[in-house]
């Protein structure tokens, strides 16, 4: 079991210092190359003689690599003694700070038996002011799957308008006698474009197909959403969010262009992330009818965060899930308390 605790231990020497004798850090001095001996006549700890004690930091030590994370390797010779005070009250998650104020955490210490009486000391940390693990990204597809009536095709239907539909689509539906055959061959509801053009797009055409899609059994379609998730790494637990609102991961969320970005090289524009062409490629699905251009229209609805606890970092993972825009009611997943939609013409209709 790792501990956490909230000081920082200066001793042994740990991060960029080592013991050489210099700057009040134990050890030899170079190149004196011998074992410091302390002698106190004849004084003892616990019964043993500080005679034979000595800590001395091994002439290849620290070993520092800079990598994904800052690791850190201390390797020392000392006498039994000394070792069993520093194998007994070091443990993984041990806070350090050198005399630089770098500071770093214990990821494992290792006590080895030699010869002469003589135990080797290895200390393995990672460094908490320097060379973070990377965040992490990943893009996954979620197949929503909606109703039928929502898909942008019929966008021009109201709220009502659907409804008659479906209702005209349920058996012995009073109001429209045989729905079916009785919105398909006559306007009984009215619905505006009436008699227009079979290819035409209009209200009463949209609701002709969406019946006759209805009568077919046709009552979803594919819709493919996207799942965001970026993770970061913390030295100490974090605050998290939990979501429940609509937010734009690249426009709002903070998402690093580094992770988004289509071009070569990459730069902060926004209207070349990895979805600007899917209005292009299925506009159908991801134009934004409500822009009179054909750019890409995702809505995101930001969900709760995540947290773990990994050696000795703490993982912090945000995630997005991505839908063509209206498919997340603003009136529920909205941070602030808008309006009430009283009206069926109120708000979006996909």
């Amino acid at each position: 079991m790792p501990i956490f605790p909230n000081t920082f231990l200066t001793y042994p020497p740990n991060g960029v210092d080592r013991g050489d004798g210099y700057d009040g850090q134990p050890g030899t001095p170079t190149p004196d190359g011998i074992i410091l001996q302390i002698g106190q006549n004849g004084i003892s700890i616990g019964g043993q003689s500080l005679d034979s004690i000595f800590f001395e930091e091994d002439p290849d030590s620290p070993e520092i690599e800079r990598a994904e994370q800052g690791t850190i390797v201390h390797r020392f010779k000392c006498d039994p003694f000394t070792a069993q005070i520093l194998i007994t009250s070091i443990s993984r998650g041990t806070l350090f700070e050198d005399s630089f104020g770098n500071t770093s955490r214990c990821l494992s210490i290792k006590y080895n038996y030699m010869k002469g009486n003589i135990v080797a000391i290895t200390i393995t940390s990672e460094a908490l002011s320097f060379d973070w693990p990377p965040d992490e990204f990943n893009v996954e597809v979620t197949e929503l799957n909606p109703g039928l009536d929502r898909h942008p095709r019929y966008n021009d239907l109201t709220y009502y308008n659907r409804n008659i539909v479906k209702q005209a689509n349920m058996p012995n539906a009073p109001e429209l006698n045989n729905g079916y055959f009785s919105l398909m061959n006559s306007d009984p509801i009215n619905f505006p474009g009436s008699g227009s053009s079979p290819s035409q797009k209009n209200p009463y055409n949209e609701a002709r197909e969406l019946l006759f899609k209805y009568y077919k059994g046709e009552e979803a379609f594919y819709l493919p959403g996207f799942k965001i998730q970026w993770s970061q790494y913390f030295s100490g637990p974090q605050y998290l969010n939990p979501g429940g609102y609509i937010e734009d991961p690249i426009l709002e969320g903070g998402l690093p262009f580094y992770f988004y970005s289509a071009q070569f090289p990459q730069t902060t524009d926004t209207d070349t992330n990895i979805f600007a062409e899917m209005a292009e490629i299925n506009p159908q699905l991801y134009v934004d009818l409500n822009s009179g251009s054909p750019k890409t229209a995702i809505s995101w609805l930001r969900l709760c965060d995540t947290i773990q606890y990994q050696r000795t970092w703490f993982r912090v993972t945000r995630t997005w899930q991505g839908a063509p825009i209206g498919h997340w009611d603003n009136e529920i997943y909205n941070r602030s308390i808008p309006d009430y939609q009283t009206q069926l013409n109120q708000g979006f209709t996909l």
